[in-house]
């Protein structure tokens, strides 16, 4: 016969807590709602069985609509075969006597709460030493399988509380007074194009934006200037999982763009020699900006969980960028049915995340060829490729395309060409160099693009106007004023 377990080696547990608790319920049965809503389901919290079993009946009670007291809480554990088991009307007698106070059943919840988590948490790492010990697993599965184990503890444990709608006007108000006449105040980070800005009023808080176009289109450039001007005029940490190129390739491609110098030449060795101190000037700026790349190959849901929760602690990232969705995995060891199942786990843990680390997600995904088949035809959500979770939990859906410029080539001249020119004249496009501007000679350096906002659950949606300077891989405005004063 084994020993007793001395009081030291038992799991995390407050056996006064649990009978305060049950205490509390029959002395007030209509608190056993609140207990059911706030204590962890499954073990409700309690290490002893007998109270758990004692719960469990006051439950049935409860959602029999029976008020349980020392009378029906008794009938209800006999006709269930298990108030013997218990301690018999005894013990349950025991429990109106046990020191407790009904207002204090919150601090309560929240012992029972912690107990049951550290509990769950030593389950755990005695999994994770078996499974090490064991060995008989790939070593990044037996880091995947660890990591979920944990992650699945702590977003069980993260308190979900409703809260009156009215508890949230003073932050309204709060707002309201720091308005100035004729200075605009973005709810959001500003993002470094005007006409988006006005349209998104910034990128807001625990916000999923999901960046969608063709291979080339300019996804990783305008997503990496946006993180630029970021990091480095707002001075918000940003972090940028880069799984389609290097962290160099990034890093020189930023670099030339910022500097206004042709990458091509630098590619292959005709640097221009006046291109260098605006080179050196970029650098000097980007040096020392909170950007933050993190090279990877094939991430999944669980990798990126515990990447973006080392980054907000460590660095204090306020913006993710994840270039992109398409090429992630979904978790390890886990069958999915398929392509479609998968990205669906990754969007939908993208979701988790920003609820919980209150942060932005600037998502690039991939668009099906059904756009090239017509270059009139807008994009659509269902351009998405490979899975339509994405378009259901992004709060904003974007699509970079070209913009028909189709007469404007053919016949610059013509009243159709002229029309269609006119974004040549905006302020932005005048400070590009007068080459790039030629009404016949600016499609080697320009590509007239749109940012269709397809969805933003708050606000307008509609075309941006752009314009990708190519040489630079560098995007800048082509609003028209007009329009922008509509938003």
């Amino acid at each position: 016969r084994k020993p007793a377990a001395a009081a030291g080696d038992l799991p995390p547990h407050s056996v006064e807590t649990e009978q305060a608790v049950l205490g509390v319920c029959l002395s007030e049965p209509s608190q056993v709602g609140r207990c059911i809503e706030r204590l962890p389901p499954g073990d409700w919290g309690f290490y002893e069985i007998r109270h758990r079993q004692i719960f469990e009946a006051l439950r049935t009670l409860y959602e029999r609509r029976v008020p349980g007291d020392y009378v029906t809480l008794g009938e209800e554990l006999r006709r269930i075969g298990q108030l013997e088991g218990i301690g018999g009307l005894a013990y349950i007698g025991t429990l109106g006597g046990v020191p407790f106070l009904p207002s204090a059943l919150e601090g309560y919840i929240e012992i029972l709460r912690e107990k049951s988590a550290l509990r769950k948490l030593l389950q755990a790492a005695n999994s994770i030493i078996g499974r090490v010990k064991e060995a008989s697993d790939e070593f990044q599965d037996v880091i995947s399988a660890s990591q979920r184990e944990v992650l699945d503890i702590v977003e069980a444990s993260i308190d979900r509380r409703e809260s009156k709608l009215g508890e949230h006007f003073e932050a309204i108000v709060a707002r309201m007074e720091t308005f100035r006449p004729g200075v605009k105040q973005y709810l959001g980070m500003p993002t470094g194009f005007n006409y988006l800005d006005n349209m998104l009023c910034g990128l807001q808080q625990a916000t999923y934006f999901t960046l969608a176009g063709r291979p080339g289109g300019g996804k990783s450039s305008f997503a990496m200037q946006l993180s630029e001007y970021v990091a480095g005029t707002l001075g918000v940490p940003v972090g940028v999982f880069s799984i389609e190129m290097t962290a160099l390739g990034l890093a020189t491609r930023q670099v030339f763009s910022r500097a206004g110098a042709s990458l091509q030449k630098y590619r292959n060795g005709f640097l221009k020699v006046e291109d260098l101190p605006r080179i050196a000037a970029a650098m000097k700026d980007l040096r020392h900006i909170p950007l933050y790349i993190d090279e990877v190959t094939g991430m999944t849901p669980d990798e990126l969980a515990v990447k973006c929760r080392r980054m907000v602690t460590e660095h204090g990232v306020k913006l993710f960028v994840i270039d992109y969705i398409q090429l992630m995995n979904g978790r390890r060891g886990k069958n999915y049915p398929n392509r479609s199942g998968e990205l669906a786990d990754v969007s939908m843990e993208i979701v988790r995340l920003k609820k919980e680390l209150k942060v932005t997600f600037l998502v690039l995904a991939q668009m099906n060829r059904e756009i090239e088949k017509d270059p009139r035809r807008k994009p659509q959500l269902s351009d998405l490729k490979d899975t339509g979770q994405i378009e259901q939990d992004s709060d904003i859906v974007g699509f970079l395309y070209d913009a028909d410029m189709r007469k404007a080539k053919e016949d610059p001249a013509s009243p159709e060409g002229e029309a269609q020119l006119v974004w040549l004249q905006t302020e932005s496009v005048r400070v590009l160099p007068a080459a790039f501007r030629d009404p016949k000679e600016w499609p080697k350096f320009l590509k007239r693009t749109n940012l269709l906002i397809a969805k933003q659950r708050d606000g307008p949606t509609g075309d941006v106007q752009l314009v990708n300077v190519k040489p630079w891989l560098r995007f800048v405005d082509a609003h028209n004023r007009s329009i922008e004063d509509t938003y």
